[in-house]
This record gives C-alpha cells, sequence and structure tokens, in this order.
C-alpha cells in the first residue's frame, strides 16, 4: 500500500492511502525550554475520538543521549506511552554489519 503525506510537512502531517482514507497523524511537539526533547508521536485515527491509538512515541535526544522510543507493541519499559524520559533506546532497533560501519 502507498501512503502519501498531506501536507508535505513531516511535523504534522497525515498519511493517505491512494483511495483518499487517512490512515495516521504524525504530530512532533515542539520543545519549550532547551533541557525537553522532541517528541514526535504517531497516532491511528478513528472515527471515534475516544478509539484513536498511538502505534509510537520518539522521544529525540542528543548525540550523547540516545533517542527513546515507546509503544503499546513493545513490552516492558517500552510499553510506558507518554512517560518522558521512560522507553527503548533505538539503538536497539540499529542495524550495523561490524562495529564500526557507518
Amino acid at each position: 500500500m502507498d501512503f502519501y503525506f498531506v501536507p508535505n510537512n513531516l511535523e504534522n502531517a497525515c498519511l493517505v492511502s491512494a483511495n483518499g482514507v487517512t490512515h495516521y497523524h504524525i504530530v512532533t511537539s515542539k520543545p519549550t525550554s532547551d533541557i525537553e526533547p522532541t517528541v514526535t508521536t504517531i497516532r491511528r485515527p478513528s472515527s471515534n475520538p475516544a478509539k484513536t491509538t498511538t502505534i509510537v512515541e520518539i522521544e529525540w535526544k542528543t548525540k550523547d543521549m540516545p533517542s527513546i522510543i515507546r509503544s503499546p507493541l513493545l513490552s516492558g519499559m517500552g510499553y510506558c506511552v507518554g512517560t518522558k524520559g521512560v522507553g527503548v533506546k533505538t539503538l536497539h532497533y540499529l542495524y550495523k554489519k561490524h562495529r564500526f560501519s557507518p
């Protein structure tokens, strides 16, 4: 299935299929201070707002502190959606062939 960004803005967009159905909403919050991280939330919309589900939250960090993901699809600490600073490090989901590969 092909998805299209509407509008073409990764900070606040919808992923729409070719037949015009919205499948995901992407919202990136701006930090209010220098110490707060940027958080991207991807949600699956529903006709009933109470049934809209969060698929994943990505808490973007700096190069010194790895980014964190939270999702109901993960177990353990990754399941804590909405809890800042808690989650699974994205390093667990990155792939490298060798120890020093780019």
